[in-house]
């Protein structure tokens, strides 16, 4: 699910409007977050902080991530998606240190269900 902001950048000096996106890939559903200036598109994953990057014209369906081959590309749109999320003080996710006692209390519950 893609939920995002368009606008113009006036600090772009392309033609092409800048978005910023929260992005849940469709794969696994791990949160992130994306930006997109002209053709291309920058899609940081939150847990482990990789970094994907898409020419849209040339690879629609985000199939060849060019990340490794173009990690100037990558480091700008990261750069610019950073500093749009700080400057409109976007809230970042932070891990739940519960996370695995959830896991282990709902398996409890599943187990304790069977018993009955």
């Amino acid at each position: 699910m893609l939920l995002g902001i368009r606008s113009q950048d006036k600090h772009d000096n392309s033609a092409s409007p800048a978005t910023q996106l929260r992005h849940y890939g469709n794969q696994s559903g791990s949160p992130g977050s994306a930006v997109r200036i002209g053709d291309w598109k920058l899609i940081e994953f939150f847990e482990d902080h990789r970094l994907e990057l898409y020419n849209l014209p040339e690879d629609l369906g985000e199939k060849h991530n060019m990340a490794a081959e173009q990690p100037e590309k990558a480091a700008e749109l990261h750069q610019r998606l950073q500093t749009w999320r700080s400057a409109v003080g976007a809230r970042m996710p932070t891990a739940n240190p519960n996370h695995k006692a959830n896991v282990q209390e709902r398996e409890n519950v599943l187990w304790s269900l069977a018993d009955d």
